[in-house]
């Protein structure tokens, strides 16, 4: 995945056991209880910004600079060569042969 988000691959992502963290997230997103020391991404640096008006606590706008590396770098991320490269990571893990196959010993 080094290839895909180049240098700035270990200050989004926790790295051990990335594929596990990845299945373990989306297996759990259907729950309401989410572990977060198995989440892949790191979390957000800074501290979360709010906004009051009136009686209202709100979020500020200001909070969604905490968020802008996040979203360049996934906007700068191909999406199908992302896909592909989970699933030969998965597929690495589980014990499985890669894409193309080992020589036809498969």
């Amino acid at each position: 995945m080094a290839k895909l988000f180049g240098q700035s691959l270990e200050k989004f992502f926790n790295l051990q056991d990335i594929v596990h963290r990845i299945v373990a997230t989306v297996d759990n997103l259907p729950r309401e209880n989410l572990s977060l020391s198995l989440m892949p991404v790191k979390p957000v640096a800074g501290r979360l910004v709010t906004a009051k008006k009136g009686e209202s606590l709100t979020l500020s706008p200001d909070n969604a600079a905490r968020y802008r590396p996040y979203v360049r770098l996934a906007q700068a991320v191909p999406t199908e060569a992302l896909v592909a490269e989970i699933k030969e990571e998965g597929k690495k893990a589980a014990g499985t042969p890669p894409a193309g196959g080992m020589g036809g010993m498969y």
